[in-house]
């Protein structure tokens, strides 16, 4: 298959893996990052380098988010215009944040745009000096049912669940998540690699490469 010749033509390649110190890892629970962690180390030993590296567009995707982006906007014109019947029938937390997030003006919908277009530029810098971004997917462990009762609560844990998969969205970036451990809760923790734009068959390979290296040091969740 396409992916194993990848896999193949990968093999003696030595990948740089990127690891920023901003929120991405800062505001994933301790226990998740040293799970990721370790698996990285594990990478190490096995031809990749991890480098330290900034990343700012990440905060910027995150911001943008909080604010809504233009994705809530857009979101709402489709329901609107498409399918207005469903509008009502959506759950009232989601259908609360729809319209908060869609109601801003057009020139307030446009920066937006303009920014997510900026950030997604510069982005593409970053891969001259690494090939991939490794973060936690998930920062934290799903939380109970009873933490999440009251739209405020469930607000802030679904916000920090979608944070790091959100900076991939946003900034336009290729992912994928291989799993690389359990956490104490017995909940699968999974590592995030992100690259360029249009680098599928790339990803696949390596991620069947991560999987077979963790799962030869029997870590595999599944």
């Amino acid at each position: 298959s396409q992916i194993a010749e990848q896999n193949e033509r990968d093999q003696h390649i030595r990948f740089r893996i990127g690891i920023d110190d901003g929120l991405m890892w800062s505001e994933s629970e301790p226990e998740i990052s040293e799970i990721c962690l370790n698996a990285l180390r594990e990478l190490e030993n096995e031809d990749c380098e991890l480098v330290s590296f900034e990343f700012p567009q990440a905060k910027r995707a995150v911001d943008m988010r909080n604010l809504g982006g233009p994705v809530s906007v857009e979101l709402i014109e489709f329901l609107n215009s498409e399918l207005p019947e469903w509008f009502d029938a959506l759950d009232p937390v989601i259908r609360q944040r729809i319209k908060m997030g869609g109601d801003i003006s057009a020139i307030e919908y446009l920066r937006r745009v303009r920014e997510i277009k900026s950030a997604r530029k510069e982005v593409k810098e970053i891969f001259h000096a690494i090939d991939i971004i490794a973060s936690p997917t998930v920062p934290i462990s799903p939380p109970l049912l009873s933490e999440v009762s009251s739209p405020e609560n469930y607000m802030k844990k679904n916000l920090l669940s979608l944070q790091n998969t959100t900076v991939g969205s946003f900034l336009n970036l290729c992912a994928i998540t291989v799993p690389v451990g359990l956490d104490r809760f017995g909940m699968p923790v999974g590592l995030q690699f992100m690259t360029r734009a249009g680098s599928e068959l790339f990803l696949l390979a390596l991620g069947l490469r991560i999987e077979k290296i963790v799962r030869d040091q029997k870590r595999m969740p599944f």
